[in-house]
């Protein structure tokens, strides 16, 4: 604030001096009474909240420090890697412990290395028509093993999500998929198990089958090794399949085929190995890709379409799986990086790429 000229203030009729001493002296109180009363306020407030935290810990809802210590927010579950369990109200349960038991809404969830399992703990909910649903979320370099509350054994591969009830009301027994699994499904003549896809949906009473359906690979298949199933394609109709028959529908042609296969060839990982025979090396990449995460380089695209016959441990190490393709043809392939650079003999030589 600037202070008057008594130039500029002849015609007033007080002291200005004295009058503009007054007005300093008046904001300096004002600046010191805002300061105490600010920092009162701040005193009170800590000391009311530190009051309503003793509160709350005292008398206020609580969990076990068990069930405390399994449930992580997102952040944290996305740090470790390692396979999600989801609860109904969006609670992320880490599953990095060897083992727990948890209950939540009628079902006791236990936990032993990589397997999860539900046992229903109130029959009387079998009436009830809604259903509480789980999702377990499976990362890359992972799999995880499921026996849901009726008895269906689910086996998921790497980069898959399952939703699931925690106990199968009604009907039916229905269950959502993103990825790939292997289902060995419980017999009940009197609820139909229906797995749900983007573009089908696969009916079964009592069979055991491999579904995959990864967004990148953009096609939708059913694998059959036991019983029977019934497939329905959206626009397209239903179909039945037999074992060994192998149900696909490509989203690129929308066109669905069927043919005898190997199922083996599509059910190994399960087993924790892959097997290929007569496959492509840009379709071995693609898998192995889940398992070992990794980008891939071609020096000619071409070079994707050669094929090879190998089965690989997945407990090996990825530069051992790639010594062994490397082996067999005059394609090498460099691992570095997190990279795979895949070259000719020649260009080797020369350095290139």
């Amino acid at each position: 604030m600037a202070k008057p000229s008594k130039q500029d203030n002849k015609q007033l009729l007080f002291d200005v001096d004295a009058a503009w001493g007054k007005l300093q002296a008046k904001t300096i109180r004002q600046r010191k009474t805002s300061r105490f009363s600010y920092l009162r306020w701040i005193s009170y407030a800590a000391a009311a909240i530190i009051a309503l935290l003793v509160i709350l810990n005292t008398f206020g809802p609580s969990k076990s420090s068990k069930e405390t210590d399994l449930l992580t927010n997102q952040l944290e579950v996305n740090q470790t890697n390692e396979p999600v369990l989801i609860l109904e109200n969006g609670e992320k349960v880490s599953l990095q412990k060897d083992s727990f038991s948890l209950q939540k809404n009628y079902a006791t969830i236990h936990k032993k290395d990589a397997s999860i399992s539900y046992k229903s703990d109130n029959q009387e909910t079998d009436n009830e028509t809604t259903e509480v649903q789980h999702r377990l979320v499976i990362p890359k370099g992972k799999t995880y093993d499921l026996l849901l509350a009726d008895g269906t054994h689910v086996w998921l591969n790497a980069e898959t999500e399952l939703t699931y009830p925690t106990n199968f009301n009604g009907d039916q027994r229905k269950v959502k998929l993103k990825g790939e699994a292997f289902f060995d499904v419980a017999k009940d003549a009197q609820k139909p198990f229906i797995v749900e896809l983007e573009n089908m949906d696969i009916k079964v009473l009592g069979t055991s089958f491999n579904i995959s359906n990864y967004e990148e690979d953009k096609t939708e298949s059913v694998t059959l090794v036991s019983g029977s199933v019934e497939v329905n394609v959206a626009q397209k109709g239903t179909y039945q399949i037999t074992p060994s028959e192998q149900l696909s529908l490509s989203e690129f042609h929308q066109t669905v085929n069927i043919e005898k296969v190997d199922t083996e060839l599509f059910t190994s990982w399960k087993d924790n190995k892959y097997i290929f025979k007569n496959a492509r090396l840009d379709d071995i990449l693609k898998k192995l890709h889940r398992w070992y995460d990794f980008s891939v380089a071609y020096e000619d695209a071409l070079m994707g379409e050669k094929r090879f016959s190998i089965i690989i441990d997945r407990e090996d190490d990825l530069s051992k799986v790639l010594e062994i393709i490397s082996y067999t043809s005059n394609i090498k392939l460099e691992y570095k990086d997190k990279r795979i650079n895949v070259r000719s003999e020649k260009s080797l030589e020369k350095g290139g790429l």
